[in-house]
This record gives structure tokens, C-alpha cells and sequence, in this order.
């Protein structure tokens, strides 16, 4: 069964009709997906990666966007009927996919009715309600706080793990800020014993005290989640 839980949430028989279609794939830890301007030719179902999202400015760090790991999809540009995206898609930390082309994403799933349809819609709208509220984040919270969120948030896609990859240029992403003054927000949370930032890698050494830092989006986050992995998944 697929660890993709839009894929595994599909009837029995529409995963046997859909499997062809996917190629199993090992994103590496920065690999790019989505890039601003050029063509999306894959969505891909992540299963053990977690990807971010960002909108490009230029001469400043990306705005991240949004992140997503087995609940959702890297390339929805594609459900939303786009070849090409002004965003950008990374896998931030590798982990294993299931890819499907857009020829037969349009074929298979948009052009014939498809269970599967429904669920990658229902991703886009839980992800642009986390890009909406993480605005609203970005104007009244602190950068520990965000920063927190954004470690929490990463840590609960990569069950088992403490230790995850992250770089200060990523980290400047999350918090809309120069990556010299990113740096002072993680030295915060490692004076506070939250956690170690080391050669790019970040460690969680106090995983309850992470979460209480978080600001009260975490909670709005994983209601959302919640909704999106529906009774069965949750």
C-alpha cells in the first residue's frame, strides 16, 4: 500500500487502476520540483520527503509558502490546470515519492471521474488555507515562535527522526528574514535547550518544549490536517 495518504485513502479498486501510472522515485534532500517559469512535467505523491513551497523575490530569501509531506503533493499547478507555476517546490528533506506525468494525470484522473480527483482538490484547499494563515503568522507572531512552528510542523512529517536537514538560507525562508538575522532566532531556541543547529542539521533535543513555543497556528495546522486524513487517517 502506498504511504501517500491520498493514495491510500482511494477505493481498492482505483489504486489497482492508478498503479501503473506511478513511478517510485528518491527525492534528494534539496532537490528542486517545481521551478518558477519553467514546465511542470510531474505531480509527485510524497511519501517520505517533505517538500516546501516558496514565492520567489528577487535579490531576497524566498517566502516560504507552505510544506507537505504524506498528506499531499508536489506539481498541484498541474490539478489546477497550470504547466507552469511562479512558485517554487523543493524537497527540503529527501525521502521517497510516487511520480505520475502530466499526460496521464490529465488522461487518468482529471479528464474521467476519479476518486483521486477529489482528493488532491481537497489537498490544494487545505494548502492554501495554510498559505493564507501563515500571512496572517508572518504579521503578528515572533520569529521564535514561527520558527518553532515551522520545526514542529517539519518534525511531525518525519516521524523517528530528531535530527532533519536544514540550511540558515531555508530557515531565512521560513521567517521572511536575512539569513544573518534568522540566525539569532535559532540561537534563541538553542539557548532555551530546544535544539542543536550544526553543519545544516538541525536536531530536536526537547521536543515538548518546541511545541510549547509554537505559536497557536500549530494547533489551526493540525485541526486542518486532521480534516484532510479524514476519521480513518487522523
Amino acid at each position: 500500500m502506498a504511504a501517500n495518504l491520498l493514495i491510500s485513502g482511494l477505493p481498492a479498486a482505483e489504486q489497482h487502476r492508478l498503479e501503473p501510472l506511478f513511478e517510485r522515485v528518491a527525492l534528494g534532500d534539496g532537490e528542486d520540483l517545481v521551478r518558477p517559469g519553467q514546465s511542470v512535467d510531474f505531480i509527485w505523491f510524497i511519501e517520505g520527503a517533505v517538500v516546501f513551497t516558496a514565492q520567489p523575490i528577487p535579490n531576497r530569501p524566498h517566502i516560504a509558502a507552505g510544506l507537505a509531506g504524506n498528506e499531499g503533493v508536489a506539481g498541484f499547478e498541474l490539478w489546477l490546470g497550470r504547466k507552469v507555476s511562479p512558485l517554487s517546490t523543493v524537497a527540503g528533506i529527501g525521502g521517497d515519492a510516487l511520480r505520475m506525468n502530466a499526460d496521464d494525470l490529465q488522461r487518468h484522473v482529471l479528464e474521467r471521474p476519479s476518486a483521486l480527483n477529489k482528493a488532491i482538490g481537497d489537498f490544494v484547499f487545505h494548502f492554501l488555507t495554510m498559505g493564507a494563515q501563515m500571512a496572517v503568522c508572518l504579521a503578528t507572531h515572533s520569529p521564535e515562535e514561527r520558527l518553532c512552528r515551522w520545526l514542529q510542523m517539519i518534525h511531525l512529517r518525519t516521524p523517528g527522526r530528531e535530527r532533519f536537514p536544514i540550511s540558515e538560507s531555508q530557515i531565512a525562508s521560513f521567517l521572511n528574514m536575512e539569513a544573518h538575522t534568522a540566525l539569532l532566532a535559532i540561537r534563541v531556541l538553542e539557548q532555551a535547550g530546544l535544539i542543536q543547529f550544526r553543519d545544516r542539521q538541525v536536531e530536536i533535543l526537547d521536543e515538548e518544549g518546541l511545541q510549547e513555543g509554537c505559536c497557536d497556528c500549530l494547533t489551526l495546522f493540525q485541526e486542518q490536517m486532521t480534516r484532510l486524513r479524514g476519521p480513518a487517517q487522523a
